[in-house]
Parts: structure tokens; C-alpha cells; sequence
């Protein structure tokens, strides 16, 4: 159990948070990339939905407060008030 625990935050350590933290802010639109081909390399396509937005928020704020780096605040300050200003008016609609 033990080696498997190791393994597998060596995995998120070192590969998935690497892969998604360099790659998923968006510097022009705001948010998160979600969209990679199998390489690793953004598709350019530049949908957003909510759902997509909130998984990233809530992957890299679980990160973050599990205490797996302080270069996280990054993505979740300024990444994730774009996704609150973006979707606000949606929600507001839903709401009414």
C-alpha cells in the first residue's frame, strides 16, 4: 500500500500538476485551456464551458490547499476571477 501511495503522488507531483499548470492558463481569453491534442499541444479551440472552468479551479485550488507549491495562487487569482466575471452574467440569468 505504501509503494502504491508513493507511486501515485510521484505521478501527481510530477507529471499531471506539471503538465496541466504549464499549460492550462489563458493568456489572452481568460480561464483555463482545456482543449490538448496528444501531445500536449493546445488544439487552439477556445470554448469554455462552465463545467470545464470549475474542474480546472477546483483541481488546482485542491492542490494548492493539499500543499503542492505556492506557484498555484497564480492560476487560481487571476485565472479564476476571469472565470467569475465570464460566467457571472449567466448565472445571474439562470437565477432570474
Amino acid at each position: 500500500m505504501v509503494a502504491l501511495r508513493k507511486e501515485s503522488e510521484n505521478h501527481l507531483v510530477n507529471e499531471l500538476l506539471p503538465f496541466w499548470t504549464v499549460r492550462m492558463k489563458d493568456g489572452i481569453n481568460g480561464g483555463y485551456i482545456t482543449h490538448f491534442d496528444k501531445n500536449g499541444k493546445d488544439t487552439g479551440e477556445d470554448e469554455k464551458s462552465l463545467i470545464s472552468q470549475t474542474r480546472c479551479l477546483y483541481t488546482v485550488s485542491s492542490a494548492y490547499r493539499s500543499g503542492y507549491g505556492m506557484d498555484l495562487i497564480f492560476l487560481l487569482t487571476k485565472c479564476g476571477m476571469k472565470i467569475m466575471a465570464g460566467f457571472s452574467g449567466w448565472l445571474i440569468a439562470v437565477e432570474m
